[in-house]
């Protein structure tokens, strides 16, 4: 069973129903309703995660490059859907917001905005 999801690429789920099915013998031992632990040693032969790879930073003398590509982006089919991506984009790169804050923020999580409405 785990084989079976390690091979359809989804690694992180393999080892974590790997890590299900020891817990269930890891509980039935004591009860007497196993023996032994057969993905004891399953961990080991798993395929390992691939590194993670994060984007490399942008130095200060990038930076220009970035915000002129955000204001010149016209990938929506509305103005008003433009102008609201361009504002998040900025707002996720000038405050360092992860990109889930951003898309996920909703207009009262914002304090002190005089009279600003929301786009």
């Amino acid at each position: 069973m785990v084989r079976s999801v390690e091979a359809r690429g989804a690694l992180d789920v393999s080892r974590r129903l790997e890590q299900h099915v020891s817990q269930i013998y890891r509980f039935a031992i004591p009860q007497g309703w196993a023996d032994q632990d057969p993905a004891a040693y399953l961990s080991d032969l798993l395929k390992p995660k691939p590194r993670t790879r994060h984007m490399a930073r942008v130095g200060l003398g990038e930076l220009p490059a970035p915000v002129r590509a955000i204001d010149r982006y016209d990938g929506e089919e509305t103005p008003r859907r433009r102008a609201v991506t361009r504002a998040a984009l900025l707002f996720t790169l000038l405050t360092w917001a992860r990109t889930n804050e951003t898309r996920l923020a909703t207009w009262d999580e914002f304090e002190e905005l005089a009279g600003a409405e929301p786009l």
